[in-house]
């Protein structure tokens, strides 16, 4: 075990949200997050860039048909031994709803573009060397049934007043 002489620290330089509405039957929402970790020990330091990008494209079709398109891509996470392996994903859903939209019959690609993914994770110190290749199948094609019973009540957000006296005797007031 290693103690950290100095910690290691991470600041996150970048997130993002944006939502596009493109037209009346179209969205798209875009996600990014990126951080820099400077990690050290008594014995070993190192540093980098992570974070990852995603996106959704949701179109409503005529007839009650529904497609949602979605891809991730995630860097590496940085350890004090190395990198993690990078991650990426693409997904298709088209869906038909019927009886009032209470039954809905989708579709689903994950992963079409690729039989098999490739992962390689490597670390190494002074004391050890971890090398790992993971192959896993890729591609996933499903269809999916789902029924809603009756329509749920609205949510209402609840909000509780807290009232503490601290121990001057000043009073505080707060909500959630």
């Amino acid at each position: 075990m290693y103690k950290c002489s100095t910690p290691g620290s991470t600041k996150s330089f970048a997130t993002s949200y944006m939502k596009l509405p493109l037209a009346s039957f179209a969205r798209l929402v875009l996600n990014a997050s990126g951080s820099y970790s400077a990690l050290r020990s008594s014995e070993e330091a190192n540093d980098g860039v992570a974070g990852n990008i995603s996106s959704n494209l949701f179109i409503n079709l005529p007839c009650n048909f529904s497609l949602s398109v979605a891809g991730l891509y995630k860097l590496p996470d940085i350890t004090l031994q190395g990198k993690s392996f990078n991650f990426y994903s693409c997904k298709m859903r088209l869906s038909k709803s019927f009886l009032d939209d209470n039954l809905a019959v989708s579709l689903n690609l994950d992963n079409v573009f690729w039989d098999y993914k490739k992962y390689k994770l490597r670390e190494e110190n002074k004391f050890y060397r971890r090398k790992t290749d993971l192959h896993c199948r890729a591609m996933n094609i499903g269809l999916s049934l789902s029924y809603s019973f009756g329509k749920s009540a609205s949510t209402k957000s609840v909000h509780k007043g807290i009232e503490e006296e601290t121990v001057k005797g000043a009073r505080m007031e707060g909500g959630n």
